[in-house]
C-alpha cells in the first residue's frame, strides 16, 4: 500500500511540474522576454540557461526559445546571451531594439524608421483590395554592402507587411563549382541564405546568373534549387516541373506566380502551367506575376547610362501573350472572373515600366547590388549602399505604390 501511495505522489508531483510548462506554451506575450527561468525577472541566470541551451547541455521548450530570442531574429544564439548580459549590466535599456541596434547600419536607422511610417501610412489608407510585400532584386552578393538583409527584416518587424520577394541574381561571378573559385560562389550562396533565413514568407526567383552561369549551366540543376527554392519550401506552395511555382494569399484574394524566364526559359511545361494557374484559381482573384526578365537593356548602348532598354524580352512577351489573353477574356480563358494586376522583375539594374498590350503594367527595379548602371550613386557606408522597396498595389484604385528604402526614388504606376 506504501509503496502504490509513493507512486501516485509521483505522479501527481509530475503533474503538477508539466501542467504549468503546458499552459506556458500557449502565449509567449504572457512573459518577459529573456526570463527563460520564468522567476519573473530577467538575471545572469538567464543568460546562463541560454549559453547552456545553445551548447546542447539543455534541451529548450517552443516557449523557452521564444523568450530566449531577445533580439528577434528567429535564432537562439550566443548573441542573445550577450544580450542579457548587457541588460543587466544596464547597458542597453530594453531588447526592443536590441536587433537594430546590432545590425542595422547607424547610417540607416534614422531613414528606416521614416520609410517604416510611410509604408504603415499608405497601408492604413489602402482599399479593400489590395496586395503589399518587401522586394529587392539583382542582389550580387559579390558585390553587394550586404545591409539588405536587415533592412528588410528591420521593415517586416515595423510595418505591417508580412510577405518579402527576391527577384533573381544572388551571385554574380560565374565558376565551375568544381573549382576553387566555383566554390568561393557558394559561399556567397550559402552566406546569403544563412543571412534572409529569419526574414519571414521570403519567396524567391531565379535569375540568370543563379545557374552559376547564363550559357553554360555550370551548377547542377539539384544544386540550385537546394540553395534557392527548397529552404523556402512550404505547404502552400503548388510547384510545376521547372524553377516555378505559385504561392494563393487568401486575405488578398491574390495568387502570386513566380516564373523563370532567365534559365529554362518559357518551355511548353511552365506555359501551361501558367494557363492552368490562371485557370484554377478562385472567382474574382488578382494576380501579380514575378519574373526576373522582363525587359532586355540595349547592348549595343551598354555604355550609356542609365542603360537603354531594348524592349520586352522574347521569354516575358510569351508569359505576356497568356496573361494578355486572360484579361481580355480571349479563348479558354473567356469565362474567367479574376484580373492580372501587374508584373515585376529586374535584370537590368535600373528603375523601368511599361505596359503590356491589354494594359497590364510591367515594371523593373534599381539593383540592391553596387551598381554602376543606372543614373544613382552608390556609395558604401550610406543609404545609397543599399535599395529595396515596399511594393503596396491598390487594386481598387489601380495604383501601384513602390516606396524606395535605400538608394533610388519613389515611384507610383497608374493603370
Amino acid at each position: 500500500m506504501k509503496k502504490l501511495l509513493s507512486f501516485f505522489l509521483a505522479v501527481i508531483i509530475i503533474l503538477l511540474s508539466v501542467f504549468p510548462a503546458f499552459s506556458k506554451e500557449k502565449d509567449a506575450d504572457n512573459f518577459l522576454r529573456g526570463d527563460v527561468d520564468f522567476d519573473n525577472h530577467i538575471t545572469i541566470i538567464d543568460a546562463t540557461t541560454i549559453q547552456k541551451g545553445v551548447s546542447g547541455l539543455i534541451t529548450f521548450s517552443e516557449l523557452q526559445k521564444a523568450l530566449a530570442d531577445v533580439n528577434g531574429n528567429g535564432v537562439v544564439d550566443i548573441i542573445d546571451a550577450t544580450f542579457i548580459q548587457q541588460f543587466v549590466a544596464l547597458i542597453i535599456k530594453s531588447f526592443s531594439s536590441a536587433y537594430e541596434d546590432t545590425y542595422v547600419p547607424e547610417y540607416f536607422r534614422e531613414h528606416l524608421n521614416t520609410k517604416a511610417e510611410q509604408i504603415n501610412t499608405t497601408m492604413n489608407s489602402l482599399s479593400e483590395n489590395h496586395c503589399a510585400f518587401l522586394w529587392y532584386n539583382d542582389a550580387h552578393w559579390t558585390y553587394n554592402s550586404k545591409s539588405s538583409p536587415y533592412l528588410l527584416r528591420y521593415l517586416s518587424r515595423h510595418t505591417s507587411i508580412n510577405k518579402t520577394n527576391f527577384g533573381g541574381d544572388i551571385v554574380d561571378t560565374e565558376a565551375d563549382i568544381t573549382t576553387a573559385e566555383g566554390l568561393k560562389v557558394m559561399e556567397y550562396l550559402n552566406e546569403w541564405r544563412s543571412m534572409i533565413k529569419d526574414i519571414p514568407n521570403h519567396h524567391s526567383i531565379i535569375g540568370n546568373h543563379d545557374d552559376g552561369n547564363a550559357t553554360n549551366n555550370l551548377f547542377p540543376d539539384d544544386y540550385i534549387y537546394s540553395f534557392l527554392l527548397q529552404p523556402e519550401e512550404n505547404n502552400d506552395i503548388v510547384k510545376g516541373d521547372g524553377y516555378y511555382y505559385y504561392i494563393d494569399d487568401e486575405a488578398e484574394k491574390t495568387r502570386y506566380l513566380y516564373l523563370d524566364s532567365a534559365y529554362k526559359g518559357a518551355t511548353n511545361e511552365q506555359l501551361l502551367f501558367l494557363e492552368n494557374a490562371l485557370l484554377t484559381a478562385e472567382e474574382d482573384y488578382h494576380f501579380v506575376v514575378i519574373s526576373h526578365i522582363w525587359y532586355d537593356p540595349d547592348y549595343d548602348n551598354y555604355h550609356i547610362r542609365p542603360i537603354p532598354i531594348a524592349g520586352l524580352n522574347k521569354t516575358a512577351l510569351k508569359f505576356l501573350s497568356i496573361l494578355d489573353s486572360y484579361n481580355l477574356r480571349e479563348g479558354k480563358f473567356a469565362d474567367c472572373t479574376g484580373y492580372v494586376e501587374f508584373c515585376i522583375g529586374g535584370h537590368a539594374h535600373i528603375d523601368y515600366s511599361g505596359y503590356s498590350e491589354s494594359g497590364i503594367p510591367i515594371f523593373i527595379t534599381e539593383s540592391d547590388c553596387i551598381n554602376s548602371r543606372g543614373i544613382y550613386n552608390s556609395d558604401l557606408k550610406t543609404t545609397n549602399e543599399s535599395s529595396v522597396n515596399a511594393i503596396i498595389a491598390d487594386f481598387d484604385k489601380r495604383k501601384i505604390n513602390i516606396i524606395r528604402v535605400g538608394r533610388g526614388e519613389d515611384k507610383i504606376i497608374k493603370y
